[in-house]
């Protein structure tokens, strides 16, 4: 009889079965490694788009801001220039500047009085609206 080789008679630590398994282990790592690489680029991308959406946010309410600022400076002109020429015509009429003076301040307090009673209607109704609709819809439509 052929006497077989002595290292043929050792059993080997890894048959061919193991190894596949071994393989495919390597491959399945290397699949969740991929897949860990794209849920880290994904989180850093929509942390990037969340970044990016407070940025424009910011920017609307900040001009916005600006706006108004700029729009209430001029509407403060215009008014204190509209109300110098209603007390000269006034004046006119009454023959004292004092008076007309005093009636065109009481008006203004009155004007003051109504915005501050109606100052839901006015005021609180549109900056909520608008705040709604600035942090709350999707922008989902693309500008051009």
């Amino acid at each position: 009889m052929l006497q077989k080789h002595s290292l043929l008679k050792q059993p080997f630590l890894y048959n061919i079965d193991t190894l596949e398994n071994m393989a495919e282990n390597d491959k399945n790592i290397d699949r969740l490694e991929s897949l860990l690489f794209e849920v880290k680029k994904y989180i850093e991308l929509q942390r990037d788009v969340v970044k990016l959406d407070f940025t424009e946010k910011l920017t609307v309410i900040f001009s916005g801001a600006i706006l108004v600022l700029v729009l209430a400076v001029m509407g403060l002109l215009v008014l204190l220039t509209c109300s110098f020429m209603l007390v000269y015509v006034l004046n006119d009429y009454l023959n004292n500047l004092i008076l007309s003076s005093g009636i065109v301040c009481l008006s203004f307090i009155i004007l003051t009085l109504i915005i501050y009673w109606k100052r839901d209607l006015f005021i609180t109704r549109i900056v909520v609206n608008f705040l709604g609709k600035l942090f709350l819809e999707k922008n989902d439509k693309k500008k051009p």
